[in-house]
């Protein structure tokens, strides 16, 4: 019975080591992350990467600056400007944004 209570308690501990409270000024409530930040900039390096290979992304240059201005814009608000934002146009007629 005591090695299955020490296990759960080594499994807490283990658990949250991978967790952090952060305060979110956009819900304006302290949250658990349950990744870092490199660990988020991975992903997104990697779904980036994915995209490109996937999709090809449009020579226009008139849109490719106007969704790059509209998207400055909004990163420059968020409340994550330790991150480095990239925007393009893909080039296909489907409605779509991620």
């Amino acid at each position: 019975m005591i090695l299955i209570r020490i296990a759960i308690v080594l499994s807490l501990v283990f658990s949250a080591s991978g967790c952090a409270t952060v305060y979110n000024p956009a819900t304006e409530r302290k949250e658990f992350i349950f990744i870092t930040t490199p660990m988020e900039v991975s992903i997104g390096a990697n779904a980036a990467s994915q995209v490109s290979r996937d999709f090809k992304i449009s020579k226009d240059l008139q849109k490719n600056n106007r969704v790059k201005e509209i998207g400055d814009k909004i990163a420059a608000v968020s409340d994550r400007k330790d991150l480095q934002y990239k925007f393009a146009v893909i080039d296909d007629e489907t409605l779509n944004a991620f």
